[in-house]
């Protein structure tokens, strides 16, 4: 196994080790991908290395942990084998064994989610009902706990015959294919790649981590991880970070944590030490604003503007971020609440397409045929 491992926080440590590595491997004329866990994160590392590092990337190719997946089992040949059905379709599947098992008995939307939830989980983690029932079944005691877990399991193992009498895989059946084909070493497609760059991701499923144990030890990996070492913020991620990085033999590199270049300075590296958290709140630094929906989030956050204006040498309207975590929600809101206060604003970008009616009746007109 040749791995390599980048700790730190995502901006500027992370970023900068990322971009030059990318460098290097670019300047050597090397093939290589960058995996990132969602497609969103792909891009934007595409935009972080040809647009503001002004990187050519023509060598990388950029994946998700499914599409270097479905790159490993199609280059193997035996796609036509299975089908690979959308979350829709298994969401369906999973109603339709709840509807048999209810027996026309109402089936609430929650207890449908929350049966479709468990089962994914079960699906992603490997555990069957097979497993079970010949090495937990009898250690649990007999009681509600056990009934709810064999009704579940029950459901599961419907689900998966379903699928199998379809030729359809599992949600993560995909990733699991491609994982067995890495380790019986017929992975002709990753032999293309000199190396492969993990970036961001901090926990994985039981799937998913077999996949990514297996391609670290069939080709060179540079894992970049989001985490900083006995820090409390970052104590979700501990458990990946002492049993499957540690495995490539090398021990992790800490990258420098520079608060000074970022953009909320030493906020972030206090935001779970309230020792630090409140001496940054006697600074003025960071302060913590409890608020009840939308609507007086962004009235607290309007009224804070306002009180940043009215203080001594009060910062530009200009230099004021107002930051979430989707827009979305607050869109609308939001933009009531700024005119109301008379505080000018730049949303950045415009409505989604969708808001709009002649997208809608398009999109409506595209799917009539899959309706």
């Amino acid at each position: 196994m040749s791995m390599r491992v980048f700790c730190g926080p995502f901006q500027p440590s992370l970023e900068d080790a990322f971009v030059e590595c990318v460098r290097k491997l670019a300047a050597s004329r090397a093939t290589f991908a960058v995996v990132a866990p969602s497609r969103r994160m792909a891009e934007r590392l595409q935009r972080l290395l040809a647009l503001e590092r002004g990187l050519s990337v023509l060598g990388c190719r950029f994946h998700t942990f499914y599409s270097l997946a479905l790159e490993v089992f199609d280059e193997e040949g035996s796609l036509t084998k299975d089908l690979v059905a959308d979350g829709l379709f298994h969401d369906k599947v999973v109603d339709s064994v709840l509807a048999a098992k209810f027996r026309g008995r109402a089936s609430t939307r929650g207890l449908a989610g929350a049966y479709r939830s468990s089962i994914r989980d079960l699906v992603d983690c490997g555990f069957s009902p097979e497993s079970y029932r010949q090495d937990f079944a009898g250690l649990l005691k007999d009681g509600p706990e056990k009934k709810r877990l064999e009704e579940v399991l029950q459901v599961q193992e419907e689900y998966l015959r379903r699928l199998s009498a379809s030729g359809v895989l599992p949600p993560s059946g995909l990733t699991r294919l491609a994982a067995e084909a890495v380790e019986r070493g017929a992975e002709p497609a990753l032999e293309r790649y000199a190396e492969l760059l993990y970036y961001s991701f901090y926990d994985l499923t039981g799937a998913q981590t077999d996949f990514f144990s297996a391609v670290a030890k069939a080709r060179p990996v540079c894992v970049f991880f989001p985490y900083i070492k006995d820090h409390p913020g970052y104590r979700f991620a501990r458990r990946f970070y002492e049993e499957v990085l540690h495995a490539g033999g090398a021990a992790p590199i800490h990258l420098e944590a520079r608060s000074a270049s970022r953009a909320l300075g030493p906020v972030l590296d206090a935001l779970s030490r309230p020792a630090r958290r409140a001496v940054l709140a006697r600074e003025n630094a960071l302060v913590v604003i409890s608020a009840s929906g939308a609507g007086d989030e962004a009235w607290a956050a309007a009224k804070e503007i306002l009180r940043l204006r009215a203080g001594e040498d009060p910062p530009d309207f200009s230099e004021i971020g107002i930051v979430a975590r989707t827009l979305e929600p607050y869109r609308s809101t939001l933009v009531a609440v700024l005119r109301e206060n008379a505080i000018p604003f730049s949303l950045g970008s415009g409505d989604p397409l969708l808001r709009h009616p002649i997208a809608k009746l398009c999109l409506s007109l595209l799917q009539l045929g899959r309706r």
